[in-house]
C-alpha cells in the first residue's frame, strides 16, 4: 500500500484523513470529535503509512470503547506490527 486513503469506515463512523506538510516532532493525529486523522508527510513513505495505521488503531480502539485507545506504547506496539504485515503482503 503506497497511498493513504482520504476516507476510512471504522464501525458506522466515517473518518476523514487530512494530509499535512510535516511539522517537527509529530507525524500524526486523530480527532475523535471531529473524526479526523491528520497524517504529517514524511519524506519516507514508509513512515506515513505506518502513522496512518498507528491512527487508525487509536480510531478503532476508541470506536470499540476501550480504553486502550489512549495507550500509546501499546498502540505503538500494534501498528507497527500491523503495518509490517500490511507492507509485507504478497497477494498471488
Amino acid at each position: 500500500m503506497d497511498a493513504i486513503p482520504t476516507r476510512v469506515t471504522i464501525g458506522k463512523r466515517h473518518y476523514w484523513i487530512h494530509q499535512k506538510p510535516r511539522k517537527k516532532g509529530l507525524h500524526g493525529r486523530v480527532y475523535f470529535g471531529t473524526r479526523a486523522i491528520v497524517i504529517h508527510n514524511n519524506p519516507d513513505k514508509a513512515v506515513d503509512r505506518n502513522t496512518f495505521w498507528h491512527e487508525i488503531t487509536h480510531a478503532i480502539l476508541f470506536e470499540m470503547g476501550t480504553p486502550q485507545f489512549r495507550d500509546e506504547r501499546f498502540v505503538t506496539e500494534f501498528a507497527d506490527k500491523l503495518s509490517g504485515a500490511i507492507d509485507s503482503a504478497i497477494f498471488e
